[in-house]
């Protein structure tokens, strides 16, 4: 399964012009919901139609509403762990720096700061966790009430929980890797945090791509 998702990505003659077009949305502040609605778009496809080329660039009323409406739930379940890394470390004010110069603002933190991006970040990755299911399930029934029906979306992770488990260390195991990669080429000279971030984008655009193809998978 996870074999025949690598290959749905990378079968397609235009996925580095696709993906590379995903990534460079990703790292620009409000034209990043097209990204977003592009991936929903990809999984709509899967979960409606079984079809899982991944679609032209095109119709970009429809991916900004969709990207839209997967932010606001995105935002509603994650809320609380952002808060609290963002009100004890201050992410707010040093969300474009954090961006640009990740080892900079680490390096910055006080020990209560460390504290509360920790416990933050534990938390942003439990409640995460649910939120691939929630997303799908707005996908699927295109009623945005669908993804905070808890005891549906836990049903549907526990039936194919295996499957979902997997899913889900890949995007999280990857998307830590990308982080990793864009900390390690920002501190290359010459090359430059934004080329480091785009690189991370990049990785991560085509980890959630892989990722939203298994999770397709668990619902049913």
């Amino acid at each position: 399964m996870i074999k025949e998702s690598f290959n749905v990505i990378f079968k397609d003659k235009e996925w580095i012009k696709k993906t590379a077009i995903g990534a460079l949305f990703s790292v620009i502040p409000i034209i990043q919901i097209f990204s977003i609605g592009y991936i929903e778009k990809f999984l709509h496809s899967i979960l409606k139609e079984g079809n899982r080329e991944l679609p032209q660039w095109k119709e970009w009323g429809n991916l900004f509403v969709k990207g839209f409406l997967w932010l606001i739930i995105s935002i509603i379940y994650l809320f609380v762990p952002l808060l609290l890394m963002g009100g004890i470390v201050q992410v707010f004010k040093f969300n474009f720096k954090f961006f640009i110069t990740p080892l900079f603002v680490l390096k910055s933190l006080n020990p209560l700061g460390i504290s509360g991006f920790s416990l933050g970040s534990i938390l942003l990755l439990a409640i995460f966790f649910f939120l691939p299911m929630a997303l799908m399930s707005y996908s699927d029934t295109e009623n945005i009430g669908a993804a905070f029906h808890f005891n549906e979306i836990w049903k549907k992770i526990e039936k194919n929980m295996a499957t979902y488990i997997s899913a889900y260390a890949i995007v999280v195991v990857v998307g830590i890797i990308g982080f990793l990669v864009m900390l390690f080429v920002s501190s290359i000279p010459f090359i430059g945090s934004l080329v480091a971030w785009y690189i991370a984008a990049w990785i991560w655009f085509i980890v959630y791509l892989l990722g939203f193809s298994i999770f397709a998978e668990t619902y049913k």
